[in-house]
């Protein structure tokens, strides 16, 4: 069965929770927000995950890769910040959702923030 989709950042992204975990939002961080690259990018949102039975929030990389979707921007690059650069996601794809278009792509990193490319 695949990862229960969460809506966060307004809607403007879903995120696959895997069995077993918890999302939650969180501020963007001060290192990203003192970094350059902070005002080169449209930021959507920022996220982590914690796990259901202990309440421990994840670090690093997850056990295994899971689906974020973000509301479609024709012609941008759609990235994340890894905690010293941004990143461009490889091998995304467009999917319909309701009414709307996203922009799916897989990641492992369990907390990244996630945007647009300006």
């Amino acid at each position: 069965m695949g990862d229960k989709m969460k809506s966060i950042a307004g809607g403007r992204m879903n995120v696959g929770v895997p069995e077993g975990y918890e999302i939650y939002e969180k501020e963007f961080p001060q290192k990203l927000k003192d970094s350059p690259d902070y005002n080169k990018y449209t930021w959507i949102g920022n996220f982590g995950f914690q796990e259901k039975s202990s309440g421990k929030k994840v670090t690093g990389d997850m056990p295994k890769s899971y689906e974020i979707q973000v509301e479609d921007k024709a012609n941008k690059n759609l990235v994340y910040w890894d905690g010293k650069k941004v990143v461009k996601f490889t091998g995304t794809t467009e999917k319909k959702v309701g009414d709307k278009k996203f922009r799916s792509a897989k990641l492992k990193m369990g907390d990244p923030p996630i945007g647009w490319a300006n």
